[in-house]
């Protein structure tokens, strides 16, 4: 019963992601009609998801003394990991977008994006965004067998 549970949990973090990407397509979009451009708080979005995924962990956490050895963390790092290719495909395609779209200013080496994990895509994997997402869900698949 409790893998089902986890496994829901996994499915209701999809269904985050997808609610952030369309929240925040929806303010890009408003921002392309009024300037100035709208810029996303990369580190307080981050917080935030944290936040919210620490819940589960919290809740499914093992029995032991120490903090480090209580902590769920294949289900941490499994919701950590959904969030970058959920995210990506859907903010992209609720701004009408390729699901695989790469930033323009990426491709003209002008200042880097405001999200760190973007630029170490674009000096990995340039615009093959669908390797890193194949990549990561990769590894959510391979997680879910330890959950």
């Amino acid at each position: 019963m409790e893998l089902i549970i986890k496994i829901l949990v996994e499915i209701i973090f999809v269904f985050i992601n997808i609610f952030i990407a369309k929240l925040h397509a929806k303010q890009w979009l408003n921002s392309q009609k009024n300037a100035p451009f709208w810029k996303i708080k990369h580190g307080w979005w981050s917080f935030l998801y944290i936040g919210l995924v620490m819940i589960p962990v919290i809740i499914f956490q093992k029995d032991s003394f120490l903090w480090y050895q209580r902590i769920n963390w294949v289900l941490f790092f499994s919701l950590l990991i959904l969030r970058k290719p959920i995210f990506d495909c859907f903010y992209n395609y609720f701004r009408n977008y390729n699901i695989f779209f790469v930033s323009k200013h990426l491709y003209k080496n002008e200042a880097s994006s405001s999200s760190i994990l973007d630029d170490l895509h674009w000096k990995i994997f340039k615009d093959n965004a669908e390797v890193y997402q194949t990549i990561y869900l990769s590894i959510v698949i391979i997680l879910n067998f330890f959950i």
